[in-house]
């Protein structure tokens, strides 16, 4: 697959070159020269390196230490970054030039494709306003600012850095690769190839998704569009969540937003109950079932909380492992 510089990605009116990308210092808003652009919030600066460091200032036991070879001791920041790479340099990012996805909304249009930085896959989203949007700059702000909030949380496809193209409202994300795909892509993969998806990877993805939500409710934030789109899956099974977007804060902070009030209005259902249809699910998923079904209940206060979802489906975990036959 043939692989250019981010200079000549796609079309060249599309894609600007590494010499027009900017990133928007967060802290200032002064936009930054690609020849010093640095992922935002991770800095290297956010880490204090007032002494010599050694890894055993990670560990609760004092005693560790004298188990660690004497390598293990960094003695300046410039080695450190040497072995973790804290910035990320867009003149040593490559991205091919077929997309992976290419998705038209009522606000934006998105194209996603594959990049490497160094050896590692990334992936990159160019986004630009849908015609007839007003509230683009306002959105793409607003997005960025949740995926940061969400930072903290398990299974959040959180994003690496953002660049600010010089031509009019174009911004480039850069986030995790993740080779699976989305659940969407997944999905229709295994019903081309006519292949069943096992129940431990079901309750795989479940565990992700419920450990997602119960950290962002304890943060005080709901995730509205949990969709076949919005979930990717890594190379371990795991789920990861991406619709930062439409994540909003339960304390009120946010106003009626354009692009989150037809979503978070799609379910309406006149006589409020859920009717599981069962004929319609493959047996193999009979021990799930019960699980699943508390959770999908009309009203919210009489779901149970995400967190007790997530310790129902890591008990099942558990109780799985426990019939494996080696």
């Amino acid at each position: 697959m043939p692989r250019r510089n981010i200079k000549n990605m796609i079309r060249e009116n599309d894609r600007p070159s590494k010499d027009d990308l900017t990133e928007q210092d967060e802290h200032n808003n002064t936009p930054l020269r690609s020849s010093s652009l640095k992922s935002s919030p991770r800095k290297a600066d956010q880490i204090a390196y007032n002494s010599d460091f050694s890894l055993s200032e990670l560990s609760d036991n004092p005693e560790a230490e004298k188990d660690l070879p004497q390598t293990t001791t960094l003695t300046n920041k410039e080695y450190l970054q040497q072995i973790f790479p804290l910035d990320f340099d867009i003149n040593k990012a490559v991205i091919n030039t077929v997309p992976l996805t290419d998705r038209l909304g009522d606000h934006s249009h998105e194209i996603t494709y594959k990049g490497y930085y160094r050896t590692l896959g990334f992936a990159c989203t160019c986004v630009k306003p849908s015609k007839g949007t007003n509230c683009f700059d306002e959105m793409i702000q607003y997005e960025w600012e949740m995926s940061e909030k969400l930072m903290p949380c398990r299974n959040m496809a959180t994003y690496i850095t953002r660049y600010k193209a010089k031509q009019p409202s174009t911004w480039f994300f850069i986030k995790p690769y993740y080779p699976r795909g989305s659940l969407a892509q997944y999905w229709m993969g295994n019903r081309t190839q006519k292949t069943t998806i096992q129940p431990f990877h079901i309750l795989q993805i479940a565990i992700s998704l419920f450990s997602a939500m119960a950290d962002a409710h304890s943060l005080h934030i709901v995730l509205v569009d949990i969709s076949m789109d919005t979930v990717w899956l890594g190379i371990d099974g795991a789920a990861y969540f991406s619709g930062f977007k439409s994540s909003l804060s339960m304390r009120g902070e946010h106003k009626k937003l354009p692009w989150i009030s037809s979503i978070s209005s799609l379910v309406s259902i006149k006589n409020e109950n859920v009717e599981v249809l069962r004929n319609h699910i493959d047996p193999i998923y009979a021990n799930i079932l019960p699980a699943v079904q508390p959770g999908l209940a009309f009203k919210s206060e009489d779901r149970p909380s995400a967190a007790a979802m997530l310790g129902c489906f890591e008990s099942l975990r558990y109780l799985a492992l426990g019939n494996v036959t080696m």
